[in-house]
């Protein structure tokens, strides 16, 4: 029979070996990639990213609620619902006041969880902007609620104001948002 002998302190090198090759490969299979490179994400970069996706899933909403907005408004805002007559339809109206009143819950939801969220160093701009947009939405909300309720031709022209307004209170948030992504995620 043939006996091999081996130094500990080559069994040491090998086990070593094994061990690094094995820690290289869970490490190469656990991390996470962007655009091919290797991310490291830190506690601020974390912060970062769930920042920019909350953010992100507030202006989904913004745009989801303003359109339904429009919806209550159809074609031009100047053919807002006007009160029905006795023997009317009552419900286009009431139908119009709950599709208005929930998008003004959801808009405040969306206003409640972002000025509670706890904002990244150098979003600060960003933040204000995006509750400004929320905000202006939420008013946009109550005006047509109001003019539902009770219908004014002088609330005509405050409607189309704010409808202008906040459209570009969001745009203008959904542009810097992304501006900022591709800065800070490049």
């Amino acid at each position: 029979m043939i006996e091999v002998e081996i130094e500990k302190k080559v069994i040491a090198y090998i086990v070593l070996a094994i061990f690094i090759l094995l820690v290289f490969v869970l490490g190469w299979r656990a991390t996470p990639y962007s655009h091919g490179r290797p991310v490291l994400l830190t506690r601020g970069a974390r912060s970062v990213k769930l920042y920019v996706e909350a953010a992100s899933g507030w202006l989904v909403e913004v745009s989801v609620q303003r359109e339904k907005l429009n919806g209550v408004l159809p074609g031009d805002v100047a053919s807002l619902p006007t009160p029905i007559p006795p023997g009317g339809r009552p419900e286009s109206i009431y139908q119009a006041s709950k599709t208005v009143a929930d998008a003004e819950r959801r808009l405040l939801v969306a206003l409640s969880q972002a000025e509670r969220w706890e904002v990244p160093a150098g979003f600060s701009g960003l933040h204000s902007i995006i509750v400004g947009a929320i905000k202006g939405h939420i008013e946009l909300a109550e005006m047509i609620g109001d003019y539902i309720g009770a219908p004014e031709p002088e609330k005509l022209r405050g409607i189309e104001e704010q409808l202008t307004s906040s459209g570009e209170a969001l745009e203008r948030a959904q542009e810097t948002l992304e501006k900022q992504r591709k800065e800070t995620f490049r």
